[in-house]
């Protein structure tokens, strides 16, 4: 049987250890290599691939990732997945993108789902265009209901006699539009 000119199961130091061929079931499964780390505090950084086809980086503590310090120009960072989604979850806090400008682009639909949204602050938005070769609303109420005559109770006092009146009253709660 020859040896293997690449040895498996190397201790480089107490908190780094390169480990490969494990039979160890770690979170995801069994590794086929795996570099794992400790600091001082005791917190973990790992970088492994699984018997199962995956790979997992994980951090007890904060991550974070620099690329581009010397980049001239074009992409920094480009994550690329050829089938399959791409998922980020935050269990607890915000999920923020911060930059000049932002583009979401898409071939098909780009769907946002929320309790409450919210376009634009009073402090810092001056202008929100919407263009688009079709546009729809649905409300049921709001100064945009009222300016588009959707409003729930305008559309109760539809066609009666005191629908004018309805009308100018919501203009005037809603604060009609800008």
């Amino acid at each position: 049987m020859t040896k293997s000119k690449y040895p498996t199961n190397i201790k480089a130091s107490p908190k780094c250890i390169l480990e490969s061929s494990s039979q160890e079931v770690g979170v995801g499964g069994v590794e086929a290599a795996s570099l794992k780390m400790t600091n001082a505090s005791g917190e973990r950084f790992t970088c492994k691939h699984l018997e199962t086809g995956q790979s997992r980086v994980e951090s007890e503590g904060r991550l974070e990732i620099v690329v581009g310090e010397k980049l001239e120009e074009g992409q920094g960072l480009t994550v690329h997945t050829p089938h399959g989604d791409i998922d980020f979850k935050v269990e607890d806090g915000f999920f923020k993108v911060k930059a000049t400008n932002i583009c979401f682009e898409a071939e098909d639909s780009i769907v946002m789902k929320a309790a409450k949204m919210q376009i634009g602050d009073e402090k810092q938005t001056q202008q929100i265009v919407v263009a688009g070769q079709k546009v729809e609303y649905k409300t049921k109420s709001g100064n945009l209901a009222a300016a588009l005559k959707t409003d729930s109770t305008l559309t109760a006092f539809a066609g009666s006699f005191v629908s004018d009146q309805v009308e100018s009253l919501i203009s005037g709660v809603s604060g009609g539009l800008a």
